[in-house]
């Protein structure tokens, strides 16, 4: 549900600003980033959970797999789907 919550608002930002679809590596990885530190710095510590989010070393490491294997699909299914 988050990737698809995160692909959502991909596509809908990409639909407002056509920048996302022109600079695809760069606006990727960007948003990926985004996602990401939301998820860790915001959503995780407000829910029940009482989940700690990554220590700063380890948050580099988490996040550079996240671009390719996360936000990089995300957008090229998302441009696949504008056309």
């Amino acid at each position: 549900m988050i990737a698809l919550g995160a692909a959502v608002v991909f596509y809908a930002a990409s639909r407002r600003w056509g920048v996302l679809m022109r600079h695809q590596l760069v606006a990727r990885a960007v948003f990926r980033m985004g996602v990401y530190f939301f998820m860790n710095w915001v959503v995780v510590p407000l829910s029940a959970l009482g989940a700690k989010t990554y220590p700063p070393a380890v948050n580099i490491w988490v996040m550079l797999g996240h671009i390719p294997f996360v936000g990089w699909p995300i957008a090229m299914i998302t441009r696949r789907a504008a056309r």
